[in-house]
């Protein structure tokens, strides 16, 4: 008899002959415990010999859970899949997780537990990192060091002809420090292989997506790392202004942007309407000629003075956003491009006081 011993008060007990389970014995259910969050567990089966100690629940995504667990005296951040997830985007995802494993900055996978039923476990670093308020605090000499590092493990994943297609704030680890911050790059269910083709559009988290992702026609689209350099410059304006760049996931007059078409010009819209304040061609007070959608988002940045940070910020820094916000992707900068942009120059963060 095997057990997968889960906190203190969770045994699941599996009695298998070879690799046939003869009997799963499931155990009483609890009332309900948001400290603990145990319900997810009684989904598991067999998981052979595995004795994990739950600490808490660390996140959730559309398939799967991710807990921080002790195992050995040791911690462990666990990502445990669901029966949507399959096991060609699993294998997969491990593939390119341990293909990465000696770039920095990338999340550590310690090791993986697969049996012939779902679930999954892949046990990953335990990394203590910053919530995003405190992120977005990051002051002018911080930010640059943040995005550098982002930059120099994305060029080296980039040589590899992977892509993340997912970079976000969420999906960033950020430990915030005055001299060097530490960043991990977690979540790569999403990312993929190049090889020169056309591919069905992933699902993507909209607001990161880049304009000629929702450009491409029948559904197709000629990925490229110019779209993580896109994401990129979304994560460094959502750290600036203090708040989640959204353009189609809220409503705004009335109904929610489900058109592509729609979404690439509120985007488009908004983007210039962003850059054009940090050069001061346009204030708060001149708005009557903005579209509703715009006026709404204008609101929504007012709320936290998101405008006026853009205004304020360097104006290295302006042009460095504006060289990875560009609408073309034929104009906009590749990592080795952009790691050469005096933004990020160690010469200029040491110049920041």
């Amino acid at each position: 008899m095997y057990t997968l011993s889960f906190c203190t008060n969770i045994t699941f007990k599996i009695l298998f002959s070879k690799n046939k389970v003869l009997k799963y014995q499931k155990p009483q259910p609890i009332k309900a415990n948001k400290k603990t969050d145990q319900d997810h567990f009684f989904k598991l089966y067999d998981f052979g010999e595995l004795s994990l100690k739950y600490i808490k629940k660390l996140g959730k995504g559309t398939f799967s859970i991710v807990y921080l667990v002790e195992k050995n005296e040791k911690k462990y951040a666990i990502k445990i899949t669901n029966r949507l997830s399959s096991s060609r985007s699993i294998n997969k995802e491990i593939f390119i997780l341990k293909t990465l494993q000696d770039i920095p900055n990338i999340i550590k996978l310690h090791w993986t537990y697969k049996s012939p039923f779902n679930p999954t476990i892949m046990a990953f670093e335990y990394f203590e990192s910053s919530n995003f308020q405190q992120v977005c605090k990051a002051n002018d000499k911080q930010r640059p060091v943040i995005i550098r590092k982002l930059l120099q493990t994305m060029s080296k994943v980039h040589q590899l002809r992977i892509l993340h297609l997912d970079l976000k704030t969420d999906n960033l680890l950020i430990k915030l420090r005055e001299d060097d911050s530490d960043v991990r790059i977690i979540d790569w269910g999403t990312a993929m292989i190049i090889n020169n083709q056309k591919y069905s559009q992933r699902r993507t988290t909209i607001s990161y997506r880049a304009p000629e992702v929702f450009d491409s026609e029948n559904e197709n689209v000629n990925y490229n790392e110019k779209n993580d350099i896109w994401s990129i410059g979304i994560i460094l304006l959502e750290i600036i202004i203090n708040h989640y760049f959204i353009f189609s996931s809220k409503e705004y007059s009335g109904k929610k942007i489900y058109l592509r078409e729609e979404q690439l010009k509120l985007l488009k819209n908004e983007i210039e309407l962003i850059k054009s304040y940090m050069i001061n061609e346009y204030t708060l007070k001149n708005n009557e000629n903005f579209s509703q959608s715009e006026k709404s988002y204008i609101s929504i940045m007012g709320e936290n003075n998101g405008y006026e940070k853009l205004k304020r910020i360097p104006d290295i820094e302006k042009d460095f956003l504006f060289k990875i916000l560009e609408i073309d992707p034929n104009l906009r900068f590749n990592s080795e491009k952009a790691l050469e942009h005096e933004y990020i120059n160690s010469s200029f963060i040491e110049n920041q006081n």
